[in-house]
């Protein structure tokens, strides 16, 4: 069940167990499970970077959601500390048709990007159709697309999507470890757990000049917490 913050802070007056599942709120009240988002984001960055890119861009999902402003946050920074300060950011609200707009927007700039970070797979996938059918562009020749999710149709031949995973079962184990330990003790500690994913590199984006992928073709990164 999805909660809205307002009613998830209602449950925590009442005393009802809650944990947040892939998002957080600010007051840190609620305890919640979530990859992490900074870290794979500014991995992003620097895989772009080290494949040489110069334009960047980002297409973000709901702009003030926790997760959103998580992954452009780190994406932005990383690349602001190699001198990068030009940025487009666009948001396609994780829907198709803004999505669609948010791509058109991109590419008819001059010059358009040619390195995307998109906040999630499913407007990924939307970017690249835009790019190759409308735009004529090549991928990743012309255009370097990332995604965020690792869903299913990221790994089909036709995208060939390079995306962060979310470490989906290890998230669930920890959101339920934590429902779990709230409702044994009586008690409701916050806590906030920070799951590492990896970068699952595909053929949408160039491969870095440096950096190291291993025989699966996952671009290992950790959480700050580990570096």
């Amino acid at each position: 069940m999805t909660l809205s913050l307002d009613l998830s802070e209602e449950c925590l007056a009442a005393g009802i167990p809650v944990v947040l599942f892939n998002r957080s709120e600010e007051s840190g009240m609620a305890s919640s499970v979530n990859s992490n988002n900074e870290a794979a984001a500014r991995q992003i960055a620097e895989f772009l970077l080290a494949a040489g890119h110069q334009r960047f861009a980002y297409v973000g999902g709901v702009a003030d959601s926790s997760v959103n402003l998580a992954r452009q946050r780190g994406y932005l920074a990383a690349l602001q500390e190699q001198g990068v300060e030009d940025v487009r950011v666009v948001n396609g609200n994780y829907d198709a048709h803004q999505t669609a707009r948010a791509a058109y927007a991109l590419f008819s700039a001059s010059p358009a990007p040619d390195a995307i970070f998109v906040a999630n797979d499913h407007m990924a996938v939307i970017v690249m159709d835009v790019a190759r059918y409308e735009f004529g562009l090549r991928i990743p020749e012309d255009v370097s697309i990332i995604g965020y999710d690792d869903i299913g149709p990221s790994g089909w031949a036709s995208y060939a999507l390079t995306s962060a995973s979310q470490p989906v079962e290890a998230m669930v184990a920890a959101t339920v470890d934590l429902l779990l330990k709230q409702i044994d003790s009586g008690t409701i500690e916050p806590e906030q757990v920070i799951v590492p994913g990896r970068l699952v590199v595909r053929h949408s984006a160039r491969r870095p000049h440096r950096g190291t992928i291993d025989a699966e073709g996952n671009y290992v990164f950790q959480t700050q917490e580990d570096k």
